[in-house]
């Protein structure tokens, strides 16, 4: 009992002094249950040494692999099942390797440490994108045109924005979150 206790106030003290140290260039970390105080040695503008430089451009193309990884996967799949084979079985062709480049070639591009793409808070945005991502899959089935490929040929993202954007979608929006907004409301207490 008394280690468990120790371990909760540990949590604890870890978590107050996480926000107490973000503030003065510290960050906390915690090791097989003990906390530490680590000082940030970088700071934007900071000047990198050559095993700094590399250490970052190794994590960089760790991270393009890992996060590219269900792309590929799921474009193999989709191609795949289309032909009537296992995922293993489907041999990509040359066609197929060249938007799979471009599309990795897009998102290595973009790609920034600490940045989540793809993600948004405003809820007008969140849900235009629900709106313009249900009308966009119902194109593309209905012109039978598969996601993937439409994807692999670096297309889906512009529509995407460009039916976000529309006047008559982000009003849709608008009013929906409105909507959702007064029936919570109207909920009253419990």
């Amino acid at each position: 009992m008394a280690k468990s206790r120790n371990m909760e106030n540990t949590t604890e003290d870890a978590a107050a002094e996480t926000s107490a140290t973000v503030d003065t260039g510290k960050r906390v970390i915690t090791i097989q249950g003990i906390v530490f105080s680590v000082q940030n040695k970088y700071a934007a503008g900071h000047v990198l040494t050559q095993n700094e430089a590399g250490a970052l451009n190794q994590t960089l193309a760790e991270n393009l692999r890992n996060n590219f990884a269900s792309s590929i996967k799921e474009y193999r799949e989709e191609k795949a099942k289309a032909a009537g084979l296992e995922p293993d079985a489907y041999e990509l062709s040359a066609d197929d390797m060249d938007g799979i480049r471009a599309q990795f070639d897009e998102y290595a591009a973009g790609y920034e440490f600490g940045v989540r793409s793809g993600r948004l808070s405003d809820p007008i945005d969140i849900e235009a994108k629900a709106l313009a991502t249900a009308k966009l899959d119902a194109l593309l089935s209905a012109n039978g045109i598969s996601k993937k490929d439409y994807k692999a040929a670096g297309k889906y993202d512009a529509k995407l924005a460009e039916l976000m954007e529309r006047s008559d979608v982000r009003q849709l929006a608008a009013k929906q979150v409105a909507d959702r907004a007064a029936i919570l409301k109207d909920l009253g207490p419990l």
